[in-house]
């Protein structure tokens, strides 16, 4: 019994991980808003459905369950091994030909120009002369200054690579750190199985790669989270005053990118260290974290 609960349950993983690459909008044809095609009824149903199916291809495939579940497994030591270069090559190639190495949304052409700003030298570019030809969302112009309204850092990690003509790849390289990132935590705090099937997962998952080329500043944000877990889980099982001033500086820095997400992250890593902190009255540690971020 505990032989085929396990293998319902892989069955289950796997045929949730192929159903996002189920091309649902050509199957549906373009006339379907596939927003609304799909209610949290008709999900939960769904859910049922699969876990049923699960069920019964693990009494009916036994030895087909363990080849794909072996499979799996040697995917996930391969994608661990060799993540860093497969996921820069993933989100190149996406950034390729999704994007054309280019921005798409106001967002990211918004703070690319601000990046450009940086890049030259600028904390703001001089206002316009003709200014109605200028003006555009999210862009403001004030006192003679012409700058992005967004938080800097994000702009300032794009500048680097504006700086040399190729923005994009800064994000592909804060993609691929914030992935590595990810992946070294899981193993610290799990095992080396575990911290494989992340990096399978990263490397699968089409939102993950499509954001990575994108040049979007949840990219950076993703990057200060991750680099948060990984550092806290170091301080777990080794309490230093610099890697509390370290965490500190990565959530810094992740405030200074996306503000509003970091106005949680900073309240729960403080709710999760401070009373070991104070219980071994390390004060010195509550500082040097207060000064990092």
């Amino acid at each position: 019994m505990t032989a085929l609960f396990t293998r319902s349950r892989q069955i289950f993983g796997l045929l949730l991980l192929i159903l996002p690459f189920v091309p649902l909008y050509q199957l549906s044809g373009e006339s379907v808003d596939l927003k609304y095609a799909f209610s949290p009824y008709q999900w939960l149903l769904s859910i049922f459905i699969v876990a049923a199916l699960s069920w019964l291809m693990a009494i009916s495939l036994p030895s087909w369950c363990s080849l794909i579940a072996g499979g799996l497994l040697r995917l996930g030591r391969i994608a661990e091994r060799f993540f860093i270069a497969l996921c820069f090559s993933l989100s190149a190639l996406a950034g390729w030909y999704c994007f054309a190495f280019k921005p798409h949304l106001i967002d990211v052409i918004v703070q690319l120009l601000q990046a450009k700003f940086f890049a030259a030298g600028m904390m703001a570019a001089p206002q316009p002369a003709l200014e109605a030809f200028f003006v555009t969302q999210h862009m403001l112009m004030d006192g003679g200054q012409w700058y992005a309204q967004y938080a800097p850092i994000h702009s300032l990690l794009l500048a680097l690579g504006a700086g040399v003509g190729a923005p994009w790849i800064m994000s592909t390289l804060a993609a691929t750190l914030a992935g590595w990132l990810l992946i070294d935590a899981t193993r610290r705090m799990y095992d080396q199985r575990h911290a494989e099937v992340v990096a399978l997962l990263l490397l699968l998952s089409c939102f993950f790669i499509a954001m990575s080329a994108s040049m979007m500043n949840h990219v950076t944000s993703f990057l200060w989270m991750s680099g948060a877990l990984n550092l806290f889980v170091r301080w777990r099982s080794e309490p230093t005053a610099a890697k509390v001033f370290a965490l500190g500086l990565v959530v810094g820095l992740g405030a200074a990118t996306r503000s509003l997400e970091f106005v949680v992250v900073a309240p729960l890593a403080a709710v999760l260290m401070l009373p070991g902190l104070i219980a071994r009255r390390n004060f010195g540690s509550v500082i040097a974290g207060l000064l990092g971020g």
